[in-house]
């Protein structure tokens, strides 16, 4: 019972302003892998944006490096933050 749920603000904060920044994208993104010879390899990452209609796959051995490429092409390089699915933290305070 050592983890629990993370919970997001919809947008982050400026630490200067305090303000929200208007501008940060919010990507949620989820991956599938294969576990062959012991390691986990993603083959595939499905992906959405919240200013985009429709969810996005990319397959392939670089399919996270692409996704982090395009997310930053469509949206015109401004601040992403990316909520992986089934994100927990522990109370140490690292992603479990």
């Amino acid at each position: 019972d050592d983890c629990k749920e993370v919970e997001y603000k919809e947008r982050g904060i400026n630490p200067i302003t305090g303000e929200p920044k208007e501008d940060e994208i919010i990507c949620y993104f989820d991956f599938e892998s294969t576990t062959d010879n012991g390691k986990h390899r993603a083959y595939l990452v499905v992906f959405k944006t919240d200013q985009m209609d429709t969810p996005r796959c990319i397959e392939g051995k670089f399919c996270g490096k692409r996704m982090l490429q395009e997310v930053s092409r469509l949206h015109d390089y401004k601040p992403i933050r990316f909520i992986a699915h089934n994100a927990i933290i522990c109370k140490s305070g690292f992603l479990c």
